[in-house]
C-alpha cells in the first residue's frame, strides 16, 4: 500500500482553476462568452452552440489562429482524432480482502479500499464529468461483531467528495452457511477538467459492536468504476471543478490515504 495525495494537494498537471474564476465565468452571459471561441464562428452560426461545447470539453480546439475553419472538410484521420478524445472511457477496480478481518475499513483506519486512475478525454482546458460508482459488501461468520454500521463515500484527487451512503447490517446470521452478510452502493457525478489524469477512490468504514477476532472469518468485496462523460444530461459543459481548498470536509477518515488496491488502468 502506498501513499496517495488525496484531497490536500494535486499534480501540478491537475491543477484546478480558483472556484472564484469558475463562477465569475459561469456568470457571464452564453452569448458574450461562447463568441470568444472562435472568431469565425459568430454567435448567428448555426452551429455556433455545438462547436462551443466541443471547444468547451477539449474535443476540438480549432484549426489555429484562434479560428475553427467551419467549412472545411474533415479528414477520416481528423475524425478518429475527434471521436478518440470525444468518445467516453472507463477504469475498473474489484477485489477481496484476504485475512484482513476488517481492519482495512473499521474507524481507525487511513486506508481507502480502492482507487482508480482515468485520463479524462479531450485536450487541456475543458472540462468533462466522471461516474464514478462504488459498491462493498461485508461479511462475517463471527457472532457479535454485528448489528453494525456500513458507510462509505466517493473522493477524487482534487478534494472533491460525495455524499455519505449509509446502511446497517443485522446480527443474525444466515441458516444457509453461518455468515452475516451486508452490502451498499454508491454513485457521484464528479467534474474533472479535460486532457488531465484523475484518481478516485472508494472510502469505506464499518463500525461493528465488537472488533472481529482472528479466529473467525471477517472479509470485504468491492468494486470501483470510474467513466468519462464529456457533457451533462442536457449536452453542455459542466463547471469547472471547485479547488481542494473550498471542498467540503470529508464524511470519515483523513487524507492521504493509503489504498489498498490501486488499478491505473484507463489510461491512452
Amino acid at each position: 500500500m502506498r501513499k496517495v495525495e488525496a484531497s490536500i494537494r494535486a499534480r501540478p498537471s491537475r491543477r484546478v482553476i480558483a472556484i472564484t474564476v469558475g463562477t465569475m465565468l459561469l456568470a457571464l452571459p452564453v452569448a458574450v462568452s461562447a463568441s470568444h471561441d472562435f472568431s469565425d464562428v459568430p454567435t448567428s452560426n448555426r452551429y455556433h452552440t455545438s462547436i462551443s461545447r466541443l471547444a468547451g470539453s477539449g474535443i476540438t480546439g480549432g484549426c489555429g489562429g484562434g479560428k475553427y475553419c467551419p467549412s472545411d472538410p474533415v479528414t477520416r484521420g481528423q475524425m478518429a482524432a475527434f471521436l478518440n478524445r470525444g468518445l467516453g472511457r472507463a477504469a475498473h477496480d474489484t477485489g477481496l480482502t484476504s485475512g484482513d478481518d476488517w481492519v482495512t475499513v473499521l474507524p481507525a483506519s487511513d486506508t481507502a479500499i480502492s482507487a482508480v486512475d482515468l485520463t479524462i478525454g479531450g485536450g487541456t482546458g475543458g472540462t468533462a464529468h466522471v461516474l464514478v460508482q462504488g459498491n462493498i459488501s461485508a461479511f462475517t461468520n463471527q457472532p457479535g461483531p454485528c448489528p453494525c454500521d456500513l458507510r462509505l463515500f466517493l473522493l477524487s484527487d482534487s478534494g472533491e467528495t460525495s455524499e455519505l451512503g449509509t446502511t446497517n447490517i443485522g446480527a443474525v446470521l444466515s441458516p444457509d452457511d453461518g455468515y452475516v452478510r451486508g452490502s451498499a452502493a454508491w454513485s457521484h457525478l464528479f467534474t474533472a477538467q479535460s486532457g488531465t489524469v484523475a484518481t478516485y477512490f472508494l472510502v469505506v468504514q464499518i463500525t461493528p459492536t465488537v472488533t472481529p477476532l482472528a479466529a473467525f472469518i471477517s472479509e470485504v468485496t468491492w468494486s470501483l468504476q470510474a467513466t468519462d462523460v464529456p457533457f451533462n444530461a442536457t449536452g453542455e459543459n459542466p463547471p469547472f471543478p471547485v479547488s481542494a481548498t473550498s471542498a467540503k470536509s470529508l464524511p470519515f477518515g483523513k487524507a492521504p490515504f493509503k489504498v489498498m488496491s490501486h488499478a491505473t488502468t484507463g489510461t491512452d
